[in-house]
């Protein structure tokens, strides 16, 4: 969700979850990837081979969007 430019907000409507763990968990992520912002953890992910180029065609909805429009 992070790739298609989803807000924590967003994220964490699909998931069900509070939005603060979304972003305790986007936290981590840059962290692991030794990043500073969303931006630059998709490049590096990709760069490791951990995201496919592949597009999302699932059509989860998020406040009357699919995942496509989030």
């Amino acid at each position: 969700m992070l790739v298609s430019g989803a807000s924590n907000q967003d994220i964490a409507e699909v998931l069900v979850v509070a939005t603060s763990t979304v972003k305790h968990h986007v936290s981590n992520i840059l962290s692991k990837l030794d990043v500073t912002n969303r931006t630059q953890a998709i490049a590096r992910a990709r760069a490791l081979g951990l995201l496919s180029s592949a597009p999302l065609t699932e059509g989860v909805l998020a406040r009357g969007r699919s995942i496509r429009q989030i």
